[in-house]
C-alpha cells in the first residue's frame, strides 16, 4: 500500500467517524462538506477509497454523486446531489455560471498588481464547444518572506469559468506556481498543495434564495502561510 493510499483511507475513517464537523450545509437535495486533502473525489487508480463512496456509505445513499470536482490534494467547499433533482439543479447552475467559486492559493512569488484576470492561451483551456478561453480572478491578500528570503503571496482566487486543472495552470503560466504544485513546476515542498476552495455560493433547490458556505482552512495549509489567514480578511 502506497503512503499516499494510507493517507486517503485514514481521511476516509476520520470523516466516517465525525461526518457531521465536516458538513457545511444538508438539506434533502444537496451535501456540501469540507473536503480534507489527500482523497480523491471519486474512485481512482492506485486509491481503495474515494470521497464519493466514503459519503455514500455514511449517509446509506447510494445515489450522492459530486456536482463538480477538486482534485485530490485541494481542499475545501464541494457539493454532493442527494437526489436526482439536486443533482440536476447544480448541473444548471454549473452550465449557467450562476455559482459563485473563491480560492485560497498560495504562490511562490511576488504578485505585482493589486488585482487582475488571466485568460491565457494553454493547451485544454479552451471550451470546444463554445470557443471561449477560461478565466480567473486573482487578488493578493498577503505576501511575505521565508527565512531564505523566499517571495510567497497569499492570492484569494475567483473563478470565472471551469476547467480541469485551471488555476493550476494559470498560475504556473504566470510563473508563480502554487506551492508544492511539482505538476506544474513548483519547487516548494509540503505535505500537499497548497490550494483550498473557501466559499461557494449557489441556489439549492427548494430555496429562492441564494446561499453562501464557507470552508474552514485546514492546519496543513495554514501551518505554511504562518499566520496570515488569521491577520488578513479575504
Amino acid at each position: 500500500m502506497s503512503e499516499r493510499d494510507q493517507r486517503s483511507r485514514e481521511i476516509a475513517a476520520e470523516i466516517e467517524a465525525a461526518l457531521d464537523s465536516f458538513i457545511l450545509y444538508l438539506d434533502d437535495d444537496l451535501l456540501c462538506v469540507n473536503k480534507p486533502s489527500g482523497i480523491p473525489m471519486t474512485p481512482s487508480w492506485g486509491y481503495d477509497v474515494s470521497l464519493t463512496e466514503v459519503l455514500r456509505s455514511a449517509t446509506d445513499n447510494s445515489n450522492l454523486s459530486p456536482a463538480h470536482l477538486l482534485d485530490r490534494e485541494t481542499s475545501g467547499a464541494v457539493v454532493f446531489g442527494l437526489t436526482k433533482r439536486g443533482l440536476a439543479r447544480m448541473a444548471y447552475q454549473f452550465r449557467q455560471r450562476m455559482i459563485e467559486k473563491n480560492y485560497l492559493a498560495l504562490v511562490g512569488g511576488r504578485w505585482a498588481k493589486v488585482a487582475g484576470v488571466v485568460a491565457p492561451m494553454i493547451k485544454g483551456q479552451i471550451d470546444k464547444e463554445e470557443g471561449k478561453i477560461s478565466a480567473t480572478g486573482f487578488s493578493p491578500i498577503a505576501q511575505y518572506l521565508d527565512e531564505r528570503e523566499n517571495a510567497f503571496t497569499l492570492l484569494s482566487v475567483r473563478l470565472l469559468t471551469g476547467r480541469t486543472h485551471q488555476i493550476r495552470a494559470h498560475l504556473s503560466h504566470l510563473r508563480l506556481p502554487i506551492v508544492a504544485d511539482w505538476q506544474y513546476g513548483s519547487p516548494f515542498t509540503h505535505s500537499r498543495f497548497l490550494l483550498h476552495c473557501y466559499r461557494l455560493s449557489f441556489h439549492p433547490p427548494a430555496s429562492e434564495e441564494k446561499i453562501t458556505v464557507t470552508a474552514p482552512v485546514a492546519n496543513d495549509f495554514c501551518t505554511y502561510t504562518d499566520g496570515l489567514l488569521v491577520d488578513h480578511e479575504y
